[in-house]
């Protein structure tokens, strides 16, 4: 997985563990305080529009879930998961539970990351209806 779906993931699931919905800076903000993200070196790097590179990066990975139709933006500055959105976070914790990766799996996921996503695939399965 690439950096930037990397940093898509996170987005949703920070949108997730919000209820659904968040500011651009609420939804930064649990990103980081959660550590989600690996930090890098130039994550602090200051950007032409001000903001830090990992703000910025943060920002791109919202127009791509848009563009994907996993997210929205109900009003000005506001972002919300949709039920696209919630099928793809939640294909891809079932994944890493199913595939018990170990921390390099996704290179940038610190290994709190991958274990609450993890925790959230096996939630996920135990609850799905048996056919």
């Amino acid at each position: 997985m690439t950096l930037d779906k990397e940093d898509q993931v996170a987005v949703l699931y920070a949108l997730h563990r919000c209820g659904g919905k968040g500011s651009k800076s609420r939804i930064i903000f649990y990103i980081t305080e959660n550590a989600l993200l690996r930090k890098r070196l130039e994550d602090a790097d200051i950007r032409q529009n001000r903001e830090t590179r990992l703000e910025n990066d943060l920002a791109w990975a919202r127009e791509n879930l848009k563009e994907k139709k996993y997210l929205i933006m109900p009003k000005h500055g506001v972002w919300q998961i949709t039920d696209l959105g919630c099928e793809k976070l939640f294909d891809v914790a079932k994944a890493i539970y199913t595939k018990n990766p170990d921390e390099n799996w996704f290179d940038r996921f610190n290994k709190k990351f991958i274990t609450e996503l993890s925790e959230l695939g096996r939630m996920l399965l135990e609850d799905a209806p048996t056919t």
